[in-house]
């Protein structure tokens, strides 16, 4: 799986969504959140793997979501 970090979550969305603007950073909490991981061992010994990397992923999200706008 893919090991990412809030801040390069954040910059991948910015970039999906064609943002402009600039991510700033919260300095009195140089911490972050707690590290949180979703174990998929189940779901991968019933034979489910991800077919998609996470841009491509926020990419068909994205745009779905924009599809749910327009209606």
């Amino acid at each position: 799986g893919e090991d990412v970090s809030i801040l390069e979550l954040a910059h991948l969305v910015k970039d999906v969504v064609g943002f402009n603007g600039n991510i700033t950073l919260d300095s009195t909490k140089p911490d972050g959140t707690p590290r949180k991981l979703m174990d998929i061992t189940r779901l991968q010994q019933m034979g489910w793997q991800a077919n998609i990397d996470l841009k491509k992923g926020l990419q068909i999200t994205y745009a779905d979501y924009l599809k749910t706008l327009a209606n």
